[in-house]
Formats: structure tokens, sequence, C-alpha cells
């Protein structure tokens, strides 16, 4: 017998393809506006500190890269790899930098293809929704960001989680984790789907979940053999943003003037991101057609979307309000899975590609206005003229508050 995921490879491809397609457009849109080469887009954002640690492969970081010790290193070796891949004169560092951005968030719309599947969906409809409906999906996905790599390995360990596979399961989340250390937290919710609702507690599924916290030990005890002066991942990366923890959605209260005041289309995104998955819970818990689609799935995605979204929103400064709807991208797949038994499958097909659309053309909006200010606001000259160096230059952006106390 043809397996469904088999069954359904055009399906796959066709959206895969059309994904692809979405993402180098975006990218195009948003090069055309500051007038540069699509590759020097690799750059803008943490584009060019991802860059700098992909250069210092195969022994990544060096003694003077305490500024960048706070950025993990997988989406950096996927630069490199993607570098070492292409000749010279094909692809310079930033061109790299944006392919290993948007092949792993093409992976990620095939895979949750395959996991709306393997729920009980049908797939094709959700997976549209997961792919153009969130409104910072486009950008990250497009240009140089290490979410879509994470994205891809939180969906893959999902994945595995409903083939009862936690060996797999597991790899695809520390993969996820080296290139977004918040990934760790979906352990929480896979850990209780093994150990509570399906009360499979054999030694080797503890021997499992236990991969991704002691690869998060080995990055720390590694970076703290090779960079000077590092201490731990939260003060590394305190000297770009001085984030600490805080009583829950108090950065939302304390900046919602930032509502009224800020040029940020993502401020306004974020507080109805904050009611998305505020409605996803509330339906995944209280629907009886979201229990009887999902099982023991359910339990997973509620636990995934509390602890993504809970931690998030516990963070200080106006940063966790404007960057809200990057950083809690890892718990969108849960979100869409939970409310389109309820809500999802009874909207009228028109309102769906009328959204799928509108969200489209809203989020490459959105990507280029975005671009548009990081351009102007960023200077990243010194990074543009080095495209083609392969020899780190690590920057020294300030003492670390956190190591002075």
């Amino acid at each position: 017998m043809v397996s469904p995921v088999r069954s359904d490879a055009f399906s796959i491809w066709v959206l895969a393809a059309a994904s692809l397609a979405l993402f180098v457009a975006t990218a195009a849109i948003c090069a055309r506006g500051p007038q540069l080469p699509i590759g020097s887009l690799g750059v803008y954002f943490d584009g060019s500190l991802y860059i700098e640690i992909a250069r210092s492969f195969p022994l990544p970081y060096g003694d003077q890269a305490i500024g960048y010790a706070g950025h993990a290193p997988g989406y950096p070796l996927g630069i490199a790899l993607v570098r070492l891949a292409t000749p010279d004169s094909w692809l310079d560092w930033g061109g790299a930098a944006l392919i290993a951005s948007w092949l792993p968030a093409v992976a990620s719309v095939a895979l949750f293809f395959a996991l709306a599947r393997s729920a009980g969906l049908a797939p094709i409809w959700p997976t549209l929704a997961f792919a153009t409906l969130h409104p910072r999906w486009l950008l990250s996905g497009s240009a140089a960001s290490a979410e879509s790599l994470a994205l891809a390995g939180v969906v893959a360990s999902l994945l595995a989680f409903q083939q009862r596979r936690p060996g797999l399961a597991m790899l695809a989340l520390a993969l996820a984790s080296t290139a977004r250390y918040p990934a760790l937290l979906v352990g929480i919710a896979l850990a209780a789907g093994w150990l509570l609702f399906r009360r499979d507690r054999r030694p080797s599924v503890w021997a499992w979940l236990s991969l991704p916290p002691l690869l998060f030990a080995a990055t720390n005890a590694y970076l703290y053999w090779r960079v000077d002066g590092f201490t731990t991942v939260k003060a590394a990366h305190s000297v770009h943003w001085q984030a600490s923890f805080v009583p829950p959605f108090s950065a939302f209260i304390e900046h919602a003037d930032l509502l009224a005041g800020s040029i940020d289309p993502f401020v306004p995104a974020a507080y109805a991101m904050l009611v998305v998955f505020g409605l996803a819970l509330v339906v995944g818990w209280r629907s009886r057609r979201c229990a009887e689609a999902l099982g023991d799935l359910r339990g997973v995605l509620l636990i995934w979307i509390a602890v993504i979204v809970g931690f998030h929103v516990c963070l200080s400064g106006p940063e966790s309000v404007w960057d809200f709807t990057r950083l809690t991208l890892l718990a969108w797949p849960a979100a869409v899975l939970l409310l389109w038994p309820a809500i999802g499958e009874r909207a009228p097909r028109a309102l769906l590609v009328a959204a799928c659309v509108g969200m489209t053309l809203l989020g490459m909006r959105l990507a280029k206005h975005t671009v548009d200010w990081a351009a102007l606001l960023q200077h990243k000259g010194g990074a543009l003229e080095r495209l083609q160096d392969d020899e780190p230059r690590w920057l020294h952006f300030g003492a670390l508050e956190s190591r002075s106390r």
C-alpha cells in the first residue's frame, strides 16, 4: 500500500516550489527598495553576525567573538555548508546566508504538509494557512534568519512524535535548538507527550529526551573554552538585548504606547498574534472537534504554545514587543493545528483563499517596509564590502553589562 504522504508527493512538490518562488520574489522586492544586489540582504538584521560565525568554521567562534556567542551555531553552519558547496564566483556569503534560510523555510512547509496528514487532516488547506497567514513568516523565510531552520526542526520533531519515533524527534529538536536556543522549550511538550499522555517511560525514551539539553550544555562548554570572557549565552546576548524576566505581559502593558507611536508594523502584529495564540489555547482546550481530530496530539500542542508564548511574554524591554512575532514563530505550527479542526475546516473556501492571498501581499509589504528601514538604520557598509572574504573579523560591541555586575 502506498503511504498517504507518498501519494501526496505532487502536492508537496508544488507547495515547496511555490514557497521557494515566494521567498525569492520577496527577497527581490525587498532588495529593489534600497537598490541592493539581492545577496546583500544577507547582511541585514543579524545576518552579518551569522556570516561572521560561518566564516570561522570548522572551529566556530574565536577568542574575540564574545559579541557573537549569544547567537546559536546551527544557522551559521548552514551558511558555511552552502558556501562550501558553491564556487566563489557563483555565490558570496550574503547569497549563501539567504539560501541557508530559504531551503529550511521551504522544508518546513513540506514537513508541515506531512504533519497535517499524519494528524488526520486534509493537508493542503492547513498547509496553505501555515505558509501564508503568519505576518512575519515571509520576512523570516526570505531574509537571513535562523528562524526558518529552527521552525523546520520543530515541525520535523512533531512529525516524528506522531510517527512514534523518539530518537528522530529528539534529533530534529536538537537541530532546531542549535538554530534558536528557545526551541529547547518544545522538549517540555514532547516529554509530556511521551511520559504523560502515552505513558511511554522506557529508558530509551528518557535517554532521547535528554539529548537536546545535553547538546545545549555541550555548546555552552565549547563556548566557555573557545571565547574569552564567555559565561552564559544570556550574558553574551545581552550586548544586543538586555532582556530579563518580568511578570507575564509586563512589557506589553508597559510599552502599549508603541501601538500609537511606533513606525514598526510588527508592533500591532504582536498584539494580534497574542490574540491568535490565546484563541488557539481556548479552542484547543474546549473544542470537542479538536479533541476528536487530534487525540493525544492536542495536549502536546497546548503545552507547546503555552511554553513558547509564556516564555516570551515574560521578557522585558520594547524588543520583546516589536520582535514578538519573530520570537514566537516556533508556536505557529501548533496554533494552526489546534485552530484548524474547529475553525479552519468550517470556513468557506473563498474566504480562505482571500485570507491567504491578502496575508501574502501584506507579508510582502511588511517585509519590504522592514528591510527599507534596516537598510536606512543599520550601517552595514563594512559587511557589504567583505562578502567575498573568508576570514572572520570580530567586532567589539561594547562591554557586557551582565559581566560587570
